[in-house]
């Protein structure tokens, strides 16, 4: 920045130029700018342009009048002095310079894309005075006169005489709280909860009030700011934007009025009240509808309320105003992944990467999205990105141990679970999601301390007292595999999970009669499932009952897997042929297949009566199945046959 003396000698030359355009007086609808002065260094060649709006650069001439929307763009070596027709403002451009004048009237408003500037506003004399500076920062004054400097990639911002007011976005940050986001979504053997994904930060309007006397300049990064606002509690932040309110309305600033507004829905959405954000923003985007910001706080509100349809279309238009506006992609991403179009999404990620490289978030929330497309490898390399860029960010290990844990490699899955775990000790579903990965190891005492300490930080889930008693069973441990199959159905009797394991170990230790009951339970609440109607199927064969299964056949999708084992059921295909249908490109997906084929082969034959085939097939899949809940019934299966697991 200049020294001050110099900066100083500009102030009085600046004075003088107001004197000397004192009595050009024009009616305020009709107020426009002129060129003042243009000066350049001896031996310079290059000179001012102009452009006005849907016209081509031309040379700028000192007397020129200029009117809104001409941008102007000074070269190295040469300054540029505009005035108002009325001389109520006065601008002095810098070398290297881009400014565009964008309203003039009542007040001005005018932006800097880049460079360095001094303005002089005469006191009381408009009703507002405004200067843009790149996307993000605002300085609005009555009656001053300050600078704006650009500096390799910061910029300052300094008062010479009165108050100025610098505005710019900032992340809403309330300490100690968090906000939900959205879910990666778990196995479904798992727990019912997922992963919550990163917080989707609030933008609000903050501001610097600088003075002469009390903090006369103040200075930012310039190229990509990522100011954080924090307030110990939401009461502390909604006394300071509620004051910030009463001072806009007494300003007249529309666009001071919009940002309070703005910032006061941003806390009526962190409090849930959806609604009332809704409204706090419609006011903002009334008073001020260039505002990217407020569009994209309002598609937060929508988001939070499932209604990504309309985020979407508030997304959009936060990013036709501000085309670089990087979170809006990635939250626009978010809801086209969460209407199940997870391909939209990922092109909405790419592009918030590619704008901003270095946020984990983007890659987090990609990673979600490549999860959904069954795009595994993906989605662990994206979380493994983020976690370079974050290592604290526990959901991205939680998440890429789920995929680790899907793609049967159990012991990178209780690594990501462990370091989730590290650094936040209480997280059930880690717990619980390590337990079904020790079971996947056959480590059974493991996997029951996991399960437990799951349940006892959160005892309602579940499917965790579910798979509890899967590893209870496997360890031959009946009473206490039946009396948690017996809570996880109390927990939740509309959940088809807790029949399907309850029932499966009556169906080896007896009695028929109740297995054949969770059967059809667990058939009646997921009428589309195929496999439980293979075990109302098992159930009735033992039983000799009519089979019902080519009726439940006309609810199933015939087109996709398990439909060979249904066929083989229904005497249309063999074991061979389903064996072979079981083969896959994916790896993980075919061992799962096989495994499945395997056990339902064995099962098949041990009804024909071909018990050396059905045992030879249940030790296939009692020793390849990748799951307990897999293998367990496979083991059952041998041993009611007097064959050694």
């Amino acid at each position: 920045m200049r020294s001050t003396r110099k900066s100083a000698l500009l102030c009085l030359t600046l004075a003088a130029t107001l004197v000397a355009f004192g009595h050009e007086r024009a009616d305020a609808a009709s107020r426009q700018h002129v060129v003042v002065e243009i000066r350049t260094q001896p031996g310079t060649t290059a000179f001012a342009t102009v452009t006005l709006p849907n016209g081509r650069p031309t040379a700028l001439a000192v007397r020129q009048t200029l009117p809104d929307g001409a941008r102007i763009d000074v070269p190295l070596r040469v300054t540029v002095v505009i005035a108002s027709t009325d001389a109520k403002s006065t601008t002095t451009l810098r070398p290297d310079t881009s400014f565009t004048l964008i309203e003039t009237g009542a007040g001005e408003r005018a932006s800097m894309a880049h460079g360095s500037a001094l303005f002089s506003v005469v006191h009381g004399t408009l009703s507002f005075f405004q200067i843009k500076y790149g996307r993000a920062f605002t300085a609005s004054a009555r009656g001053t006169v300050f600078s704006v400097e650009g500096s390799g990639r910061n910029v300052t911002f300094a008062c010479k005489r009165g108050i100025v007011d610098v505005g710019y976005a900032a992340r809403l940050q309330i300490e100690g709280a968090r906000r939900p986001g959205r879910t990666a979504g778990s196995k479904s053997s798992a727990t019912s909860a997922g992963a919550a994904a990163s917080d989707r930060p609030h933008v609000v309007r903050a501001v610097d009030v600088i003075t002469p006397a009390r903090t006369p300049s103040v200075s930012f990064a310039a190229d990509a700011p990522s100011y954080v606002k924090t307030f110990r509690t939401a009461g502390e932040a909604q006394a300071l934007y509620d004051a910030q309110l009463i001072v806009a309305r007494q300003s007249g600033d529309p666009e001071r009025l919009a940002a309070a507004f703005n910032n006061r829905g941003t806390l009526y959405d962190d409090k849930g009240d959806y609604d009332r954000a809704i409204e706090m923003f419609n006011e903002a985007i009334r008073l001020n509808p260039r505002d990217a910001v407020t569009f994209y706080n309002r598609a937060n509100s929508y988001y939070n309320k499932n209604d990504y349809v309309r985020s979407i279309a508030d997304d959009d238009e936060a990013i036709r105003l501000d085309p670089t506006f990087a979170d809006a992609y990635n939250d626009r991403g978010d809801s086209y992944d969460n209407l199940g179009n997870p391909q939209r999404a990922i092109a909405d990620y790419d592009e918030a990467i590619r704008l901003n490289p270095s946020d984990a978030d983007f890659y987090y929330n990609r990673g979600i999205a490549n999860g959904h497309r069954r795009e595994y490898d993906r989605a662990i390399a994206d979380y493994g990105t983020a976690l370079r860029l974050d290592p604290q960010m526990i959901d991205a290990y939680f998440n890429r141990g789920l995929l680790y844990g899907g793609k049967g490699d159990p012991d990178r899955a209780i690594a990501d679970f462990n370091l989730a775990l590290r650094f936040d000790p209480a997280m059930s579903d880690a717990y619980a999601n390590r337990g079904l990965a020790y079971s996947a190891k056959n480590d059974l005492d493991r996997a029951i301390d996991d399960y437990t300490q799951s349940l006892r930080l959160d005892p309602s889930v579940a499917a965790v007292y579910a798979n509890r008693g899967l590893a209870y069973s496997a360890k031959d441990d009946r009473a206490r595999a039946v009396a948690d199959y017996d809570t996880a159905v109390r927990l939740t009797p509309s959940f088809a999970y807790p029949y399907v394991v309850r029932g499966l170990n009556f169906l080896y230790a007896g009695p028929l009669s109740r297995a054949r009951a969770d059967f059809e339970k667990a058939a009646s609440l997921a009428p589309a499932n195929a496999y439980a109607a293979l075990l109302v199927e098992l159930a009735d064969r033992r039983s000799h009952a009519p089979s019902r299964l080519p009726e439940a056949a006309k609810r199933l999708d015939m087109n996709a897997w398990p439909a060979p084992i249904v066929r083989l059921f229904l005497g249309q295909s063999s074991s061979a042929a389903t064996l072979a249908a079981a083969r896959d490109p994916n790896p993980a997906t075919e061992r799962l297949q096989v495994c499945l084929a395997n056990y339902y082969t064995a099962e098949y034959d041990l009804l024909q009566g071909a018990k050396a085939e059905a045992t030879r097939f249940f030790g296939l899949a009692a020793h390849d199945c990748p799951e307990l809940l897999q293998r367990e019934p496979a083991r059952a299966g041998l041993r009611s046959l007097g064959a050694q697991p």
